[in-house]
């Protein structure tokens, strides 16, 4: 778990995984970071942990200059909106599958390089 203010290594390791692959790669995965963390967080996977690691990739995202605030709040929202339909289509008690296998991996995404 991340105890406190992430190291300066760590944030390099940040800048250097959202700023990889041009223009097309950071919005892909600065999409999947928040998509990720909707599904966590309807599948009651968020922890502190969690917590952290997105709020600290999402400000490296943020503060990286690679999209204008408008371009990164259309991200964010067509990530939660396509989270938020993927729960609906997977229709009484297909969720719990879906949190099984999607929750849980999108949790190790967002944890991954954090902890190294």
């Amino acid at each position: 778990m991340i105890a406190g203010p992430l190291s300066a290594a760590a944030m390099a390791v940040l800048v250097v995984l959202i700023a990889d692959n041009g223009p097309e790669g950071f919005q892909q995965r600065y999409f999947q970071l928040h998509y990720d963390y909707e599904v966590a967080a309807q599948c009651g996977l968020v922890s502190g942990a969690v917590e952290r690691a997105f709020r600290a990739k999402r400000k490296t995202g943020d503060d990286s200059g690679a999209m204008s605030r408008d371009v990164l709040r259309s991200l964010r929202l067509n990530a939660y909106v396509a989270a938020a339909r993927e729960y609906d289509n997977r229709g009484l008690g297909g969720h719990k599958q879906w949190c099984r296998t999607d929750a849980e991996a999108g949790v190790r995404r967002i944890l991954e390089m954090i902890h190294q």
